[in-house]
């Protein structure tokens, strides 16, 4: 009985937590907001946590942005012109920049990766796999490098957009760490042809780090 309880308590408490971390709209602003306004803050304060003085800057330029939609509408019958899409997605791009931090613009911006990153994970792990045995884990560690680099790529030539060389600059960083981690975790190093070469063998994965390995790989 006493476990069962301890049990229940330990589930609320983590369901409280998890309520208390959430992402979200602050209640006195949403209360303000229409369903338009509401929706758009929504989807960007569900990714990226936003403080209370932030939702209410970035909502009022949401608003200007739903408005010009409006008007836009109004002029061509229904119908909105591929460049007025366009020039709607740079204000709400335009708008989030002015009231969000670097890191905030990542974290939302990580979140439009996901689907893209999880691709690349699963077909960087069948690619190793098609040239060496695998072992559960090294797929693992293969699979969860590329859907960081994949990630972390497309949120950084968002954040630069239009600075080429900062974003070649910062990818090649986020490839070289994720693939320091690859070698530190498997002793394997996946240059970006996808061709795989195990550097050593690791006798224990627990510490996960290149002193437990035999050298070298045959």
């Amino acid at each position: 009985m006493t476990r069962r309880l301890s049990a229940t308590l330990l589930a609320l408490s983590l369901i409280c937590l998890q309520a208390i971390r959430a992402q979200t709209i602050d209640k006195t602003l949403a209360s303000t907001l229409g369903p338009a306004e509401l929706q758009d803050l929504y989807e960007i304060c569900r990714h990226s946590t936003l403080t209370p003085e932030q939702q209410k800057d970035l909502s009022a330029l949401l608003s200007e942005k739903n408005a010009m939609f409006m008007e836009f509408f109004r002029q061509n019958d229904g119908f909105l012109t591929l460049e007025q899409e366009k020039q709607l997605t740079g204000m709400k791009e335009s708008a989030m920049r002015k009231v969000m931090s670097d890191e905030q613009l990542m974290q939302y911006f990580r979140y439009l990766a996901t689907s893209d990153a999880t691709r690349a994970g699963h077909e960087a792990r069948d690619a190793v796999a098609a040239q060496m045995n695998l072992t559960y884990m090294e797929r693992k560690y293969i699979n969860n490098t590329f859907y960081v680099i994949e990630q972390e790529s497309y949120a950084l030539r968002m954040l630069y957009k239009g600075q080429t060389k900062r974003i070649r600059e910062e990818i090649q960083k986020v490839y070289e760490r994720e693939i320091g981690y690859l070698i530190q975790k498997s002793g394997i190093f996946v240059d970006r042809d996808m061709k795989a070469t195990r550097k050593f063998i690791l006798n224990d994965y627990a510490p996960l780090t290149p002193e437990t390995a035999q050298e070298p790989a045959e």
